[in-house]
């Protein structure tokens, strides 16, 4: 799953590390406060995020 993940980041060219704390950040403990779906947690919706 991981080596998918960083596949699509790449593929993007998105920053897979920069991503993944991006995501993470918003997930777990954080749900109630960004109240995402998991739409939102793609790494192309991180690229979209960086403008």
């Amino acid at each position: 799953m991981l080596l998918g993940i960083i596949a699509t980041c790449r593929a993007l060219g998105v920053p897979a590390q920069a991503y993944l704390t991006w995501a993470f950040e918003r997930l777990g403990t954080h749900r109630d406060v960004f109240a995402l779906p998991l739409e939102a947690l793609t790494p192309a919706a991180f690229k979209k995020t960086l403008g």
